[in-house]
């Protein structure tokens, strides 16, 4: 996914709110199943810092609770 004219390894990824991306990989390092995600935001331009350091996209997913 590109966002914001940068290229796809410009992203974050967080679970949670815990980074989950990959290093060396321009994506993320776990995929949770589609039915475990309650929620995901995506932000792109200008977001505040406690969202990481990446250029591009801010992706966060917010998984179900187990009960």
């Amino acid at each position: 996914m590109s966002a914001a004219g940068q290229r796809d390894f410009n992203n974050e990824y967080t679970l949670d709110g815990v980074s989950m991306t990959e290093t060396r990989n321009p994506a993320p390092a776990f995929l949770p199943s589609v039915d475990a995600i309650q929620e995901f935001n995506v932000q792109t331009g200008l977001f505040s810092a406690e969202y990481g350091y990446k250029a591009g996209a801010h992706v966060d997913l917010s998984i179900k609770s187990g009960n």
